[in-house]
């Protein structure tokens, strides 16, 4: 793995972090709490947050890693891989959540999170492209 896409996963990684303490943490807290049937010890109080952000450090160089071995950089191809991938894997933790577990009231707030997960990952992405592109080019212009 080359120290671009161990960068660029890092500030990917710190960029998920702060937009999920956005939109589910802050903005969208109530929403989620609301639609989700409460059972005791099902939820940490408080989260571990080292766990949150190593979360979103794996899932940023996840994308990180499909853009190097794609060979594409750039913001525009960085949050079209972010947005496809990260919109993958929350549908298939959903589905087996909803296959094996009774946690939502109903599939709307499924919805919601991946529409969130969406927007985090075109960002998110859009910041690792960009980061992977500027140590593209500074090895380009070192050789």
């Amino acid at each position: 793995m080359k120290i671009g896409t161990i960068v660029a996963g890092i500030a990917g990684g710190i960029v998920m972090f702060l937009l999920g303490f956005l939109f589910f943490g802050y903005l969208l807290s109530d929403y989620f709490k609301a639609n989700t049937i409460q059972y005791a010890g099902l939820m940490k109080d408080p989260p571990i947050i080292p766990f949150i952000f190593m979360f979103n450090l794996v899932w940023a160089w996840l994308i990180a890693f499909i853009l190097e071995y794609g060979g594409r950089t750039g913001w525009a191809e960085g949050a079209k891989i972010g947005a496809i991938t990260l919109f993958m894997i929350s549908l298939g933790i959903n589905i087996e959540f909803e296959a094996f577990m009774n946690v939502h009231e109903s599939m709307a707030p499924i919805l919601v999170q991946l529409v969130v997960i969406i927007v985090m990952g075109l960002i998110a992405g859009a910041v690792i492209g960009l980061v992977q592109g500027k140590f593209s080019q500074k090895t380009a212009e070192a050789v």
